[in-house]
């Protein structure tokens, strides 16, 4: 029991912190693209 449940937990973790990690990864990629359509568009003008 101990063990599965320490087991659950570890699983646990892992999913929560590569679901953070992916959420960071999207926003600092959502604001790259932010970022580098700004410069095209100034550039533009």
């Amino acid at each position: 029991m101990f063990f599965s449940l320490a087991f659950l937990f570890d699983f646990i973790i892992d999913y929560i912190l590569v679901l953070y990690f992916s959420v960071v990864f999207s926003f600092l990629l959502f604001l790259v693209v932010l970022v580098w359509g700004f410069i095209v568009l100034f550039k533009g003008f």
